[in-house]
């Protein structure tokens, strides 16, 4: 239950192929500070699909990085990769008309009659 009213954001990673092991931890470096994230759901398939949360702090820090990085971990190895310039600046667009369209929503109120 969301009793703050907060409107949560997630994140999807789409992987081709992750080694042999299954990815367990997911984090992501803005400039010079990593921040762990917190994985809601994997999907096994022709491509691995890992879904996080990511936290309304580290959104504002998102809009404001110059490198943006991510890490995904397993059992077995870490692997990261950096975005590009344009990579960073279309995340950054997206997340910022997200943010705008769920901040314009009104928080629907529910009633007892």
């Amino acid at each position: 239950m969301n009793k703050t009213g907060e409107k949560p954001i997630f994140l999807e990673y789409y992987m081709s192929s992750f080694e042999e092991s299954f990815p367990i931890g997911i984090s992501m470096k803005l400039d010079q500070t990593w921040h762990n994230l917190r994985k809601t759901s994997t999907d096994y398939g022709d491509t691995v699909r890992v879904v996080s949360i990511l936290p309304v702090d580290v959104a504002d820090k998102l809009l404001s990085a110059k490198e943006i990085q991510f890490s995904f971990s397993s059992r077995d190895n870490t692997s990261t990769y950096t975005l590009s310039s344009s990579n960073t600046d279309s995340l950054k667009s997206l997340l910022k008309d997200l943010k705008e369209k769920l901040d314009s929503q009104a928080r629907l109120t529910i009633t007892n009659h």
